[in-house]
């Protein structure tokens, strides 16, 4: 093909800087239209033959089927059987307001227990007491060794 053939055929395509779609185009384009539109309103048969009686909605739970007379949007999911108008057809509720959150109320200050300190116990007067009645050894005696045998420990005494 000639280039000025693809030239003019993407000039035609294009109108004033606007996009225009081939003449051939909006029969399809119409038709495809009216299928989606006819979609949204579809009943099915189960649809229209239980719409007249009385409304009931049953949702499975964990142990068994709870049946309502109106229906419950969030359980939607769980929807087992209804009788009377589909649950689409009813405006689902307003959702519930959040709550603000806000800070707990000032207090007069906690409690805490004190951290344990890791060592020895502090000695308390109780302590001391008790290491009185225990006689201590005689400063002028040195204490007998400890990595001796037990032999030479005997003779000592």
């Amino acid at each position: 093909m000639p280039a000025h053939h693809d030239r003019n055929r993407s000039h035609r395509l294009v109108r004033n800087g606007i996009p225009v779609l081939p003449r051939w185009w909006v029969g399809p384009v119409s038709l495809i239209a009216v299928l989606l539109s006819s979609c949204t309103s579809y009943e099915s048969h189960y649809e229209k033959g239980v719409y007249h009686l009385e409304p009931i909605y049953c949702y499975q739970t964990i142990g068994s089927v709870d049946c309502h007379r109106q229906p419950d949007a969030r359980d939607a999911d769980r929807l087992v059987n209804y009788y009377g108008p589909a649950p689409s057809k009813y405006d689902p509720p307003e959702p519930p307001p959040l709550n603000t959150l806000r800070a707990p109320p000032k207090g007069q200050g906690y409690w805490r227990a004190p951290e344990p300190i890791p060592g020895p116990p502090p000695e308390t007067p109780e302590d001391n007491e008790s290491n009185d009645a225990i006689p201590a050894a005689p400063a002028d005696t040195p204490p007998a060794p400890t990595d001796a045998p037990a032999s030479e420990l005997l003779k000592a005494n």
